[in-house]
């Protein structure tokens, strides 16, 4: 079962993130990610 992949007309992507917004973004997951998970107490 092979298939030739075939690249998408457009450009792809959502093109330049600001690194404050990276930054941003990385410390909600890390504030998410240390939290509780659902049914721990």
């Amino acid at each position: 079962m092979s298939a030739d992949l075939v690249t998408p007309p457009g450009r792809q992507g959502p093109g330049h993130v600001a690194p404050r917004l990276v930054e941003a973004l990385d410390l909600a997951v890390a504030k998410r990610a240390a939290g509780l998970l659902p049914g721990d107490r």
